[in-house]
């Protein structure tokens, strides 16, 4: 008896220490350094290098049979804890959030998964670590970047708006003309990204927060002393208004500056991906209001709404229009001068200017940014831009598509019976 007790009472020490009971989510065989951060921001270009389709969207491996997001929707937050694990996943290296969940540490060399297969315990921990984070906990688990150089603002680096606002985007590669090129996931979470090329305006990102705060920008999971860069390498960024930060950010990251028919053509790009993303969210909205035989409410009502949309396309024009405020120096010099502009930089100019019109000059002229409203009614970004100007966009998800665009009145039907 004394010998079976001495023999149990081994097996329970054993058990103890074994790698069963004390698993982790993965086994963490390395550090964070500067170097894994590089390499971090070289996988995630690698996952999202994908062109963008007309509507912004783009695809990524990460969603494909196999793959550890495979069958989990992602908003913008989730994607940007969803690539920081898995790359450390697969790479040894640790993760920590300084959230809970039900009760559990969400830290991956803890033992709160080990009751899971290992091949689940990933999938698993991304789904606990998403349920309980977003852009609000962001601030907790990343670090501010107050210093801006190529060093500091790279691939991988986090840009989260403020959160009134409620958005991240992730930079996936900065060009030398210091144009960061964005990808993000957004609502209704879905397995897809979006793309964006260049920053949004300094007011999108930081709205009613004070100029410098540290509460929205830039921002890394570096770790301090160790795969953070040093902050010895450029100067704090100083700016007194929204409107400095962007035109600041791009002189400080660019080599080159970028030539004028470039940054025409990717602003317009811009607004017409951000214009049939809207189309198409709208079309989706009155589709699911048919399913549910109701008014769309709660996270239905969040998901499909477009305030936030509609803002961004709304600075998207203004972004056009002082480009196209400085266009008017290239065409008056070129008119004084009688010098030929090149064909493609007339052509570019021409686009821009159609859009500013208040009318179709040539009835034969090529459409810039045909987006369809539904099946009979398409709009020009000239059409859109007049609408979003007189203020007949609406951002409720329960009136029809063409009320979206404010082609015809809002019956407001849904905003009483929600609101009342």
């Amino acid at each position: 008896m004394q010998l079976g007790a001495a023999c149990f009472a081994i097996a329970l020490f054993i058990g103890a220490v074994s790698p069963r009971a004390e698993a982790s989510v993965w086994a963490i065989t390395s550090e964070w350094d500067i170097a894994k951060e590089d390499k971090f921001g070289s996988w995630l270009a690698g996952v999202t290098n994908q062109p963008a389709n007309s509507e912004g969207k783009t695809q990524s491996i990460l969603f494909e049979p196999g793959q550890p997001l495979n069958g989990i929707p992602v908003d913008c937050a989730d994607f940007v804890y969803a690539t920081r694990i898995i790359f450390a996943a697969e790479n040894g290296l640790p993760f920590a959030s300084k959230v809970s969940y039900r009760g559990k540490i969400l830290d991956a060399s803890k033992s709160s998964w080990d009751s899971i297969p290992k091949e689940k315990r990933l999938k698993s921990f991304l789904r606990d670590v998403l349920a309980a984070t977003g852009t609000w906990s962001l601030l907790r688990d990343t670090v501010p970047i107050s210093q801006i150089d190529r060093e500091h603002v790279k691939a991988g680096t986090v840009l989260l708006a403020a959160q009134s606002v409620g958005h991240s985007w992730m930079i996936r590669h900065v060009r030398p003309t210091g144009i960061p090129e964005l990808v993000f996931a957004s609502v209704p979470g879905l397995q897809e990204l979006f793309y964006r090329d260049g920053l949004p305006r300094g007011e999108a990102v930081f709205d009613k927060l004070p100029a410098g705060s540290s509460e929205a920008g830039f921002r890394s999971f570096c770790i301090e002393g160790k795969s953070c860069p040093s902050r010895a390498i450029s100067p704090a960024l100083s700016w007194k208004r929204h409107q400095e930060w962007r035109p600041l950010i791009l002189r400080t990251l660019q080599i080159r500056p970028e030539p004028l028919i470039e940054s025409i053509g990717r602003e317009i790009r811009n607004i017409c991906r951000e214009a049939k993303s809207r189309a198409s969210l709208a079309r989706e909205a009155v589709e699911l209001k048919k399913q549910r035989g109701a008014c769309l409410r709660g996270s239905d009502d969040y998901n499909f709404s477009t305030n936030n949309r509609d803002a961004r396309l709304r600075e998207g024009f203004l972004d056009l229009w002082e480009l196209w405020m400085t266009t008017t120096d290239v065409m008056d010099e070129a008119r004084i001068t009688g010098k030929n502009l090149p064909k493609i930089l007339n052509t570019t100019l021409d686009r821009i200017s159609q859009i500013f019109s208040d009318h179709l000059i040539d009835a034969d002229e090529e459409i810039v940014c045909s987006v369809n409203v539904d099946s009979e009614k398409s709009l020009s970004l000239r059409d859109i831009r007049q609408l979003a100007i007189a203020g007949r966009l609406s951002p409720d998800p329960n009136e029809s598509v063409r009320a979206r665009w404010g082609l015809e009145p809002e019956d407001g039907v849904c905003f009483h019976t929600i609101h009342k």
